[in-house]
């Protein structure tokens, strides 16, 4: 009888010091700052193996090692996590807003579409969600749908600024300069150090024929950021079409110090020059430019620049 108890006794302690493991994996887990990714996964993956979790805290540790994964640029790995998650809790909005995420970083936007529209439905006026199906919409070439779901965020919040911006992208890209410019004004009214917006309105009106309003909000831009190539770039399109063309060109010049890749500057800068008469600079910026973007031509052209 005595050696049973002992049988029994370790085989007790056994299961508690088992348990007691299980749950120390778990917290290691799902706590602490995580900036020992390798540990965290190595924690998280133990927790999940030994079989003893449930529910709620499956759920936890899975979902956590999605994120410990998505760090270590394990994107597989981190979707299947977060499948898992939405698996055991098939209510959870932040999971497929997680998956969503990335799912949109991998340009698989009807997926991203997918798992956004989800997260919208379990929680309707969840704001992010709202504008991250938006921006699926948009990227996915659906600027009607991404229209919808931005103004249905801003009758959640009408002053979601970024929401604000986000519409007055789209109006630009379809035409409708009105609505663009009347959005990216809401968006600098509510956030008046937005450098994108004053930039972004800068780009609706040079586009509606208005370049002499546009190159105040050029140089408000710069104003607030001057770190940014698309906003030199695109006051030297504001100096071009006002006939600066020394302006022009130095503007083009600051946004390729800034990125050397900027094709769109260096056609840019490439026009200017022949106009100034420096033809053999002007070919050789222009070349430069279609190495780089074969496309530049097209992209001035959308701001009245041709050569």
């Amino acid at each position: 009888m005595r050696i049973l108890n002992v049988v029994y006794a370790g085989a007790l302690l056994a299961l508690t010091s088992f348990q007691a493991a299980a749950e120390s994996d778990f917290e290691l887990c799902t706590n602490g700052d995580g900036s020992d990714v390798d540990r965290k996964y190595a924690s998280c993956t133990a927790a999940i193996e030994k079989g003893h979790l449930q529910g709620t805290n499956l759920a936890a540790a899975y979902n956590k090692r999605a994120i410990v994964r998505e760090a270590k640029k394990d994107v597989p790995g981190a979707i299947a996590d977060y499948t898992e998650v939405i698996k055991i809790d098939p209510k959870l909005a932040s999971a497929y807003l997680s998956r969503g995420d990335i799912y949109y970083g991998l340009k698989k936007f009807p997926e991203a579409i997918g798992d956004y529209s989800t997260a919208v439905k379990l929680r309707p006026n969840w704001l992010m969600a709202l504008k991250y199906l938006g921006d699926a919409y948009d990227e996915s070439g659906d600027p009607r749908k991404a229209i919808a779901t931005y103004q249905r965020a801003l009758k959640v919040d009408k002053k979601f600024t970024d929401v604000q911006f986000d519409l007055g992208v789209v109006y630009r890209k379809i035409g409708d300069f009105r609505k663009s410019i009347a959005s990216f004004s809401q968006a600098v009214k509510l956030a008046p150090d937005h450098a994108g917006a004053f930039n972004g309105r800068c780009a609706a009106l040079v586009q509606s024929g208005n370049a002499k309003r546009a190159l105040a909000d050029c140089n408000k831009a710069i104003d607030l950021d001057s770190r940014i190539t698309a906003y030199w770039e695109l006051r030297g399109i504001v100096h071009h079409r006002l006939g600066d063309l020394k302006l022009a060109q130095d503007d083009y010049s600051q946004a390729i110090a800034i990125n050397s890749a900027n094709g769109n500057a260096l056609y840019g800068r490439g026009i200017a020059r022949r106009k100034m008469g420096d033809k053999s600079g002007g070919n050789a910026d222009i070349a430069a430019a279609l190495k780089i973007n074969p496309d530049a031509a097209k992209s001035l052209a959308i701001f009245g620049i041709r050569s």
